[in-house]
């Protein structure tokens, strides 16, 4: 909805700038810890690359906050935290997260905490699974 200021805080005045006209809030905070109350969406980009892979990347994106480019040994950490915490979502609602297509795992992950039928995985224009999306409740 919004985009990320450089401390990745969204920005409130692009919320404001798009054609949505339900109820939305921009929330600052450590995954979870920044809801108040149950959700019925939540669509995250979140770090993807081993800890390994960081350091080979360029040095221009080696730039930007560890936090948000790292997941720890096997790039999984945040998806993980993500979708064990996804059980406090508003039943019926949905949980979509970017991953690398490398990671598909991240899909085993969900499927096996959520049911097969519950998950799916959306391509992205290159034809690479890029985003698995969560049916909830």
């Amino acid at each position: 909805m919004g985009t990320a200021t450089g401390d990745g805080v969204p920005s409130r005045g692009s919320v404001g700038s798009t054609d949505w006209k339900g109820e939305s809030a921009c929330n600052h905070g450590d995954l979870f810890e920044a809801l108040d109350g149950l959700v019925d969406v939540v669509v995250s980009n979140p770090p993807y690359l081993s800890d390994d892979e960081v350091a080979e990347l360029p040095p221009d994106v080696q730039r930007e906050p560890t936090l948000a480019l790292a997941a720890g040994v096997d790039g999984l950490d945040v998806l993980r935290r993500l979708i064990v915490g996804a059980w406090e979502y508003e039943p019926g609602g949905l949980l979509a997260l970017e991953i690398d297509p490398r990671r598909l795992r991240g899909s085993d992950l969900a499927r096996g905490t959520f049911g097969d039928s519950k998950v799916g995985i959306v391509k992205d224009h290159g034809g690479l699974d890029r985003v698995v999306t969560v049916g909830l409740g």
